[in-house]
Parts: C-alpha cells; structure tokens; sequence
C-alpha cells in the first residue's frame, strides 16, 4: 500500500513513506513466510512471529502484490524475485497442490477450537 501511495498520491512522495515501505517489504520476507512450506503466514506478532496460516491462498497473493509493488518503487531484484517465486507456487497450489494448504499449529498462536467447517 505505501507504495502505491508513494508513487501515486504527491502527499505521500516522502522519504519516511519510502522508506517504511522497504522496512516492511524486508519485514514481511524476513517473517512472512514459512521457509519449509513456502506458505504465508495470515497474520504476525510484532516481533514477527507466526500467529494463524489460513487454508487458502490470500496472503500469498497480497504477499506477490506487495513485492511487484516494491521492485516497481525501488528496482531491487530481490522483490522481484520474491514475487516469482511466490507466482509459481502459487499456480502449483491453484492447480494440482491444493491439498498441501493444510493448516499447522503455530509457536505464537493461543490455544482454540475453530468454529468453522473446512471446506
């Protein structure tokens, strides 16, 4: 989102937008995702810990909007590459690796019992 706004919305063409931005790109690959599974994580502590996996694909797209945004504003390789990669796995999952969105329990989520019916 802040690069969006940055390279947007006049406003926000600040140096503290900019470089929130990077903070949270470089976040995001840092925590985000889980490096056995390659599945992003739905939510985080603020230490970066992981909270709650969804079965579905939702944060790994965000995730690819976030990186193409971030190679767009800044031109660093490693957004892009992040964002192919994460492209690729999600095709896989879209198409015959839909079983493998499961979902594990996590080190920093609290103990519950899902209300909800798995699809």
């Amino acid at each position: 989102m802040y690069s969006t706004l940055y390279q947007e919305v006049d406003r926000f063409r600040l140096k503290e937008v900019y470089d929130a931005d990077v903070m949270g790109g470089d976040f995001l690959i840092k925590f985000a995702m889980n490096k056995e599974t390659g599945k992003g994580y739905f939510s985080l502590t603020r230490s970066g810990e992981p909270i709650k996996v969804q079965r579905t694909i939702f944060s790994e797209v965000f995730y690819v909007m976030a990186m193409s945004s971030l190679y767009t504003l800044t031109a660093e390789e490693k957004y892009k590459i992040e964002a192919s990669e994460m492209m690729t796995r999600l095709e896989h999952w879209a198409g015959t690796g839909a079983a493998e969105l499961g979902r594990p329990e996590l080190s920093g989520a609290e103990a519950t019992s899902s209300l909800a019916v798995p699809m």
